[in-house]
């Protein structure tokens, strides 16, 4: 006759499996959710290089396009001037399922710290435009007076939340920069002056400013940083990356 467990070997066993499961599972969880924000972000350099290319065929260099000559979060004039940018520039190019003014609470970006971030002002006025994977695309263009000092022409803000969550620097919004002078056009991870040497010998800095709310007159801001950070660890989170995700 076959000896049956007891209620104490079972319940023994059970808890070994709940110990097991609860170690396990949010790892597995982690893993699966840092590869889901790596690929969309490949995913987001090839689409933003490739938009950009398809639009310069029939619109010239993007350092001749015509930008908006205010701020689209400082007046009204700098947001209508920003959409027509857009419709002209951007969308006719670009495979998108929706093209929304995002003014939810949901829309609102924070900083890691759970603070708001000043770029809200900015990403509350201009069109998010979804792709059919869910990442958004929030093309920030330079305005005129800035371009003659700087490269930089567009920021683009990367988001790879789903409709339920919040907006966070570095955690779900990410940041790449669009460079252009002398007719080369260039999509970067960062600011054209960096390089992955650099963030190497300066990567303590890198780490705090990615993880703090960052105001640089370049319009570098600490998504930019974040970016960076993975960009140049072969599109992968890296250990010290200082945002937990």
């Amino acid at each position: 006759m076959k000896k049956a467990f007891t209620l104490a070997e079972v319940l023994i066993t059970l808890g070994i499996i709940g110990v097991v499961a609860a170690t396990a599972i949010p790892a597995i969880v982690a893993k699966y959710r840092k590869k889901v924000i790596e690929t969309k972000l490949q995913v987001a350099y090839s689409v933003i290089n490739s938009v950009i290319k398809l639009s310069e065929t029939e619109n010239d260099s993007c350092d001749l396009w015509q930008y908006p000559t205010e701020n689209a979060s400082s007046s009204k004039k700098g947001t209508e001037e920003t959409k027509e940018f857009i419709d002209k520039y951007i969308k006719p190019y670009l495979k998108y399922v929706s093209a929304d003014i995002l003014k939810t609470e949901n829309s609102v970006v924070y900083n890691v710290d759970g603070s708001k971030s000043y770029i809200s002002d900015s990403l509350n006025k201009v069109p998010s435009l979804m792709l059919e994977d869910g990442i958004w695309l929030i093309f920030i263009p330079t305005v005129q007076h800035v371009l003659s000092t700087t490269n930089y022409r567009m920021i683009v803000y990367v988001g790879v939340k789903d409709k339920a969550s919040k907006f966070i620097q570095g955690k779900n919004l990410f940041a790449f920069i669009i460079n252009s002078s002398s007719g080369i056009t260039k999509i970067s991870a960062g600011r054209s002056d960096w390089s992955c040497g650099y963030l190497e010998n300066q990567r303590s800095n890198f780490i705090e400013n990615c993880k703090k709310e960052l105001v640089e007159t370049s319009g570098i801001v600490s998504a930019t940083y974040c970016t960076y950070m993975i960009y140049c660890n072969n599109w992968k989170i890296p250990d010290d990356y200082p945002i937990r995700l």
